[in-house]
């Protein structure tokens, strides 16, 4: 598996944002390469207890256009408990179905938490010292407002390159006979 694009190296992990129910974080991203996303990976962990629940989507527009999801009932025991040290690890999570995605085009990686309380919140690890990631940045969930002053830890892994796929006739009009 290829990483399609991320923010992994050379950040500073000095923030994380804590989500309990109904929140939501967004990182915008772009490609620099056609690709088939497979996977999201997230840069974070979870609270003490383990039993709520979130889920990540992939969109065309910050609060619209949902082109692959992890589902709808991922438990935070997916994500490595918090420590007092912090937690630098990435977890995959797999998509539903993979999405080819065009270079150089916006797109929106969500994470929002459906249920949780404050022991059972997601923590998304956030740059907030130096962030230098240029395909993209946090977007404010409400307004669709850009913060250049941070970025989320992530990656997108999948298969570089075009879909392999076969063309398909879109017309449903007989074929002509040949005449010789």
């Amino acid at each position: 598996m290829a990483t399609l694009t991320a923010y992994d190296t050379s950040y500073s992990r000095d923030d994380y944002e804590n989500m309990g129910t109904g929140a939501e974080y967004i990182q915008s991203f772009q490609l620099s390469a056609v690709g088939t996303a497979t996977a999201v990976e997230i840069n974070g962990s979870r609270g003490n207890a383990a039993s709520g629940t979130f889920k990540v989507e992939i969109r065309t527009a910050y609060n619209s256009g949902v082109i692959a999801t992890t589902g709808t009932l991922t438990t935070t025991s997916a994500l490595p408990a918090f420590n007092s040290g912090g937690v630098d690890t990435f977890t995959s999570l797999s998509l539903t179905v993979g999405v080819e995605l065009t270079a150089g085009v916006t797109y929106f990686m969500a994470v929002t938490a459906l249920t949780g309380s404050a022991s059972d919140e997601i923590r998304w690890n956030t740059d907030t010292t130096s962030p230098s990631y240029s395909g993209g940045s946090v977007i404010n969930p409400s307004t669709g407002a850009t913060d250049t002053t941070r970025d989320k830890v992530f990656r997108v892994t999948g298969t570089l390159g075009a879909a392999n796929t076969r063309r398909q006739r879109t017309s449903m009009a007989p074929r002509r006979a040949s005449s010789f």
